[in-house]
């Protein structure tokens, strides 16, 4: 038994060599070509019963290795392989004749079980078509309104056509912008698809299209003007043109012809041509409607591949039928591992909207918006998020599924923590500016009177009452920074060179703890800032870097500029980040990290990232914590906009 003959066609190297490997294994003839050039020469002088190709490739790409292909050989199946699908590609691959799209990088599983099938198909079709098989004009129906995909059904319906009617020869032609295109044909004609257009009125079959009605020519067809469009290997003695009609409107030709020699088409042959008509025109007209529908399926399908937000689509019983390729992406599931199943796999055991009285509830009013969920990862994570769903209904008003949309809530989440961080820090901004005030006059007043006792009699008592009231000033003092009263003064400076001063202070004592600095400077544009201020910032979350690794590891300090997401009038920022990998930060500390008094080191103050906190709002700055949690390191994030 012979063995299929594939052709591989993708300019990666080891994507193309891995597929060839896989293929081989299951039996087929595989050839491959390192790009569309290659394949084209391969294509002439030789015939494959399958191309899988990539589709981003330069100079001929996949869609070009398609029409050439298709030119060749209409009933060649060809599988194209992409990661760059656009609408507008996909939909000319699919005009074209292609069989299937998979995305990279492509299950190997599900390609080799698609191959199977396209192959065993295509045997099917070979065997609908033999020549010394005897067809009846019932079964002419039958067997090409089974063949759904225009490309290989124009090409089935002139083949039958010859085989009933004892033809030698055919093509058929459509209607395409006032031009009548051909669209199929047998071996003699089939090096002109794709390049001949007839004007209505020119020629026999252009006459036929533009009167509608069927011509029988004999004595030769070499003088009429529509075959000087052809190449034809052999003269022709007699020929037949039937006019394709859907309801009252012209929709192409069918062409048939014999050679010298044969006997020519008599009234009988012009009949039966004429009884079949109408049959390979229902085919034709389903053909075309299923074209269509498959390529409002394809643009329906980008729309959805490309939607950001996840989707889900169940039936009536909230059984998965449906998900985005965003979906799968954010869960870690692959496909197969959940069409079938229950959608509440998908969320935590506590989300009750898909219980079933909550479900037929969401059925029965049809529509349910923002519902707070929480997705439940394949490895077990779990993500805050938003769930709006839609009951679908057929055209008798019966529900047949429902439509969910879930958003990834924890970006907003994440933001709505730190306005209200933000917003709480605030107010104990004012209380500790209100405090420092109230409670520093009578400190100062401590302190002289605590300085004359000492230089009277310096009693030890005095000195306790002098260091007392020295640690107090300096928690005042802490405060009024928090608090912003105390004044700055801005000039234009470069961050990375104030981050480097402070290293050069405080660089050693990480050296002798065994911490390795990382740097990732950008070129950074000046800021206005407070240099001195700055630079108590970086010194404070440096010494916590180094407190929170008492063991030692890595600090990287990385500099940026980026643009707001959320925003682009806001503008450019500058963004420097401190990472550590030491103790990590608990998911319940991150939320009070900022706060003042708040501290997990017993000889600290809990003031210094309240301080640091202030500073960077005066400068219209952002700072925030980052954390996976215990052990796991943490980062320090601050942002500076430009030119403010």
């Amino acid at each position: 038994m012979n063995k299929e003959k594939i052709l591989v066609v993708d300019d990666d190297s080891d994507a193309r060599k891995g597929i060839v490997k896989s293929l081989k294994a299951d039996g087929y003839d595989i050839h491959d070509a390192e790009n569309g050039e290659q394949a084209l020469e391969m294509i002439k002088v030789d015939s494959y019963d399958l191309v899988l190709t990539d589709l981003k490739m330069s100079e001929i790409d996949g869609v070009g290795v398609l029409e050439e292909v298709k030119k060749k050989d209409p009933s060649c199946p060809v599988i194209i392989m992409t990661s760059y699908g656009s609408i507008e590609t996909d939909l000319q691959a699919k005009k074209t004749g292609v069989s299937s799209f998979f995305t990279k990088p492509v299950n190997m599983d599900r390609l080799r079980l698609k191959i199977k099938k396209i192959l065993e198909d295509r045997k099917l079709e070979a065997k609908i078509i033999e020549p010394d098989r005897e067809i009846t004009d019932s079964e002419i129906t039958r067997e090409v309104s089974s063949k759904l995909m225009l490309g290989t059904l124009l090409g089935i319906i002139v083949k039958l056509t010859c085989d009933i009617l004892n033809a030698d020869g055919g093509t058929l032609l459509l209607i395409e912008d006032d031009s009548l295109v051909m669209k199929a044909a047998t071996e003699n004609f089939k090096d002109e698809i794709w390049r001949v257009k007839i004007k209505p009125g020119k020629g026999v079959i252009g006459r036929v299209a533009e009167k509608g009605k069927p011509a029988l020519v004999k004595d030769g067809l070499n003088d009429e003007p529509c075959f000087s469009e052809f190449k034809v290997p052999q003269k022709i003695g007699s020929g037949i043109s039937v006019p394709l009609f859907e309801g009252n409107k012209p929709i192409g030709v069918l062409n048939l012809s014999r050679r010298e020699g044969k006997p020519e088409f008599n009234k009988e042959d012009f009949f039966a041509a004429e009884t079949f008509n109408a049959h390979i025109v229902f085919s034709l007209k389903n053909a075309i409607a299923y074209t269509e529908l498959m390529k409002a399926k394809l643009y329906i399908d980008n729309i959805i591949g490309s939607m950001l937000d996840t989707l889900i689509v169940t039936d009536s019983k909230a059984v998965i039928t449906t998900l985005n390729k965003a979906t799968l992406e954010l869960l870690g599931y692959k496909e197969e591992e959940v069409i079938g199943k229950h959608v509440g796999m998908l969320f935590e055991e506590e989300e009750f909207i898909f219980r079933k009285d909550e479900f037929d509830r969401l059925i029965k009013e049809g529509i349910s918006r923002n519902y707070d969920v929480t997705y439940k990862t394949k490895f077990g994570e779990r993500i805050p998020a938003t769930l709006s769903a839609s009951a679908m209904r057929d055209k008798e008003g019966k529900v047949i599924g429902v439509v969910c949309v879930v958003r990834d809530m924890r970006e907003i989440r994440e933001l709505q923590l730190q306005i209200f961080q933000q917003e709480r820090l605030a107010s104990v901004g004012e209380l500790a500016a209100g405090l420092a005030h109230e409670v520093g006059n009578p400190l100062q007043t401590i302190l002289g009177n605590a300085e004359l006792i000492l230089m009277n009699n310096k009693f030890e008592e005095a000195r306790a009452i002098k260091k007392a009231v020295l640690y107090c000033k300096r928690i005042i003092e802490n405060l009024l920074d928090f608090s912003r009263q105390k004044e700055i003064n801005f000039i234009n400076d470069d961050i990375n060179d104030l981050i480097e001063k402070t290293l050069s202070l405080y660089g050693k004592q990480l050296e002798i703890q065994k911490i390795k600095i990382v740097k990732h400077y950008a070129d950074l544009p000046t800021l206005l800032l407070s240099s001195s201020h700055m630079e108590q910032v970086f010194l404070n979350l440096i010494t916590n870097a180094q407190k929170a690794m008492p063991e030692g590891g890595t600090l990287t300090i990385s500099t940026r500029v980026k643009r707001s997401a959320s925003n682009a009038q806001k503008g450019d920022f500058v963004e420097i980040s401190f990472k550590d990998t030491g103790m990590g930060i608990t998911k319940k500390n991150l939320n009070v990290i900022f706060e003042p008094f708040f501290t997990t080191y017993k000889r600290g103050t809990g003031l210094g990232l309240s301080v640091s906190y202030g500073i960077v709002k005066q400068h219209n700055g952002q700072i925030f914590a980052l954390s996976e949690g215990k052990e796991k390191g943490s980062e320090f994030v601050i942002r500076l906009p430009v030119g403010k």
